[in-house]
């Protein structure tokens, strides 16, 4: 899931990546990656709450609401065609660690006399551990325990009815939820390009590669989160969007079940940065290893007759094609995996196009009349075992600093691409609005008076109008191009 060694092509970038707390977002939308955090919460199964998952979102939904950022959830569709092999693969080792899981149970069996299957809770497996504490099976049964919990963390899954509890949450809290016709990412990115949300909220850096230009992640339970803004890391690491795909590729994704071996994230990061791309990287590996044609010592021999300049060209065809064969044996080291394995053509196309292959939808406002109280605190404390007390002032703290970070949501979907921003029907004029007797007149004044702008000059004066408007604009986000296929 994701890029592999992305953390060692991060370290490379300057600038474009801070730390944040969930306050300098107040006023903002954020669409969040469902599938990661379903898996997050389960994972947390063991914590002193039932239904994790739904206490995860939960708690979730209220660092945001209560920071005045409007959360969006996206659920994942149909597996793409392209990562049917990796899904499979990871299945293989999925039921390699449930086989290892019946085998340990098995054995502990044998050890402790009890039956022990697969239908035992892991919470009554645990208590074995005090009841043989100073007899000679503790340490075996010790350990047993302790690989039968590593494995238990691995082996999620996820049902039905998790995904409905989580989508209960939403409609109770007026969250709006939409399931992608592919993975979740792809939706995530095409809601930031179409200008619906300001940040996607996920740990899957594949965000990045379908277009997501700014990337929230790192979430804990504190108020510091982790900014990832695209435009600015490509400009850090001085690459193009498609050459980032191609780097990515090179790392590993999971359009491809292998990669170029021998060739690591620092080795590749310079190839790209070089301006070489992934068919130049290809076709200088396989002529490297024999399979390309050999231009350098067949073009030696033909000039050199004579005396003189014949004899220099000569050298110089000799000097090319030691360059040539040194540069051959270079690239002997690294291997390619079979089309099979390493379609990196279609990988390229699958990945630049996943954002088109998702339909287009609109986003409704959220709104805290939305929320339903009463429902609220029925559900979390059935599910959760929450107090009423407790639910209350949650939705005290969430009025308050939802209110005061956003004042009025107001819909933006009419914005094109979020290329231009300054060109909003409501921003184009702000001289002529009513009731600014300050700010008539074209702006353009000398403003030797009283301020009121009335004159036609070079815009450079010093008026003593009281009224001043700075308009904020957010940076751009990057809108990738059609990479070549």
């Amino acid at each position: 899931m994701g890029i592999k060694n992305f953390g060692s092509v991060i370290r490379q970038v300057k600038e474009g990546i801070w730390t944040a707390t969930y306050d300098q977002f107040s006023g903002q939308r954020w669409v969040i990656d469902a599938s990661i955090f379903c898996f997050r919460f389960c994972y947390n199964a063991q914590s002193k709450r039932p239904n994790s998952h739904i206490d995860g979102f939960y708690q979730l939904f209220m660092r945001l609401l209560k920071s005045g950022i409007s959360p969006v959830l996206v659920f994942d569709g149909k597996c793409p065609a392209g990562k049917q092999g990796t899904v499979e693969l990871r299945l293989k080792h999925k039921q390699k660690m449930v086989d290892k899981e019946h085998e340990i149970r098995m054995e502990l069996g044998k050890i402790t006399g009890r039956t022990i299957d697969q239908s035992t809770p892991i919470e009554e497996i645990v208590t074995l551990q005090k009841q043989y504490t100073g007899t000679p099976l503790e340490s075996q049964i010790n350990d047993h325990i302790d690989h039968l919990k590593r494995l238990k963390k691995n082996i999620i899954n996820i049902s039905p009815a998790v995904y409905n509890d989580i989508y209960r949450l939403c409609e109770i809290l007026g969250v709006p939820v939409i399931r992608a016709n592919g993975e979740a990412d792809a939706m995530c990115a095409k809601l930031y390009l179409s200008g619906q949300v300001d940040a996607v909220m996920s740990e899957d850096s594949d965000i990045l590669l379908y277009g997501g230009g700014r990337l929230i992640r790192k979430f804990n339970w504190t108020n510091q989160i982790e900014v990832l803004d695209l435009k600015t890391m490509l400009r850090s690491l001085g690459i193009s969007h498609c050459q980032l795909i191609d780097l990515a590729i090179l790392l590993g994704t999971d359009y491809t079940l292998s990669t170029i071996g021998g060739v690591g994230p620092s080795l590749a990061l310079k190839w790209i940065q070089s301006g070489k791309t992934l068919d130049q990287i290809v076709a200088e590996i396989k002529g490297g290893n024999g399979s390309g044609s050999e231009n350098g010592s067949e073009n030696g021999g033909g000039s050199g007759s004579g005396s003189g300049s014949g004899s220099g060209s000569d050298s110089d065809e000799k000097g090319n094609g030691s360059e040539s064969k040194s540069k051959k044996s270079e690239f002997k080291r690294y291997h390619l995996p079979s089309k099979e394995r390493f379609p990196y053509q279609e990988a390229r196309r699958l990945i630049s196009s996943a954002c088109h292959m998702e339909s287009d939808y609109q986003i409704q406002p959220f709104r805290l009349e939305q929320i339903n109280l009463g429902l609220l605190i029925d559900f979390m404390k059935t599910k959760c075992h929450y107090q009423e007390a407790t639910i209350r002032r949650h939705y005290d703290l969430l009025r308050r600093g939802y209110s005061y970070g956003q004042h009025k949501w107001t819909d933006r979907t009419d914005r094109t691409d979020r290329i231009d921003r300054t060109d909003r029907t409501d921003r184009t004029d702000r001289t002529d609005r009513t009731g600014r007797t300050d700010r008539t007149g074209n702006g353009n004044g000398n403003g030797n008076g009283n301020g009121n702008g009335n004159g036609n000059g070079n815009g450079n004066g010093n008026g003593n109008g009281k009224f001043k408007f700075k308009l904020k604009i957010k940076p751009n986000p990057i809108v990738p191009s059609p990479c070549p296929s």
